[in-house]
């Protein structure tokens, strides 16, 4: 069964790829929507149209049909691939990526009533990422099923707690290469009221935290070349607002912690990275996913994230 992203999506009654006499949406879909698709032919990712007819299989709006952005929906619930000797299982949920180090990442998908919707691409062209010249695969992590039960394991544990946060995203990142598997745990922001929790977590699922203090120490952001990277997009990088810009959310933080331990200017990085980032509120939602879901990129991950991974060459 297939499901929507971590955000919520607008099902339209009658669209098609040239437009449509009436784009009022007939429903709003919570994020991570199971959808069933509505199409005899299995290789519907590979047709060129930009809707897919759906119906909807849980939730507030379940059996109603209609069409939803093709770009809205997982390509997959499960893929098992091989990393090494290692059998992963992945989500389909992809993070950086969708953002570009430089460039307008933005293109229009088609109009409707005269109003053009854009969705946004990876990289332009075939020249790839202009910092390394490295294509889309090289910029992004995927979700495998191994991290977001740790993520969401942390989740758990939280709702436990006497005293817990009212809000964070929770991020797991797994690192499988020569010297074998480990895991490293961040949460978005730099609040130490709750460090200690945090690393007793950890520990109980021997996964390293990357606390608020250790992050703070850090002076620069590296790539996976190994060179201080000095600009993100158009903004340039400063001590300041390293923290304030780049290093709040929990995706770059677990990247960072990553290459601060290649004290080096040139990393040889030869493994496989997987990324969870979950969403903690119980007692409301966010405005694009809801507590405990998957939360993809957001508008800046979805660029510092792929200017962090340039250099990355993820085995096979």
């Amino acid at each position: 069964m297939a499901k929507t992203k971590a955000e919520k999506y607008e099902l339209f009654k009658d669209v098609h790829i040239t437009g449509s006499s009436s784009f009022a949406p007939s429903a709003i879909l919570a994020p991570n929507t199971e959808v069933d698709i509505i199409d005899a032919d299995t290789n519907y990712f590979d047709k060129n149209n930009t809707y897919i007819y759906v119906e909807v299989m849980d939730g507030t709006h379940k059996e109603k049909i209609g069409f939803l952005p093709k770009f809205s929906i997982l390509a997959c619930d499960a893929v098992e691939s091989n990393v090494g000797l290692s059998k992963v299982t992945t989500t389909g949920v992809k993070y950086g990526g969708r953002g570009t180090p430089k460039g307008d990442t933005s293109q229009t998908s088609f109009v409707a009533n005269g109003h053009e919707l854009h969705f946004q691409l990876p990289f332009k062209g075939k020249e790839g990422c202009s910092y390394c010249g490295g294509t889309i695969e090289s910029h992004t992590i995927e979700e495998s099923t191994e991290v977001k039960n740790l993520a969401l394991a942390v989740h758990g544990a939280i709702s436990g707690w006497a005293k817990k946060p009212s809000q964070v995203m929770i991020g797991v990142l797994r690192v499988v290469d020569s010297r074998g598997t480990r895991n490293l745990l961040a949460v978005s922001g730099f609040n130490k009221d709750f460090d200690d929790s945090y690393e007793k977590e950890a520990r109980k699922q021997n996964v390293r935290f990357i606390s608020s203090q250790e992050a703070k120490e850090w002076d620069y952001l590296r790539d996976f070349k190994g060179q201080k990277i000095s600009e993100v997009g158009s903004q340039k990088i400063n001590i300041k607002n390293m923290y304030e810009e780049f290093l709040m959310c929990a995706g770059p933080k677990l990247l960072q912690g990553v290459l601060q331990a290649y004290q080096t200017d040139d990393i040889n990085f030869k493994g496989r990275l997987f990324m969870s980032e979950i969403w903690y509120k119980p007692s409301d939602s966010h405005q694009n996913y809801g507590n405990a879901a998957t939360a993809e990129s957001c508008p800046k991950c979805s660029v510092v994230i792929p200017r962090m991974l340039c250099g990355y060459k993820p085995s096979k």
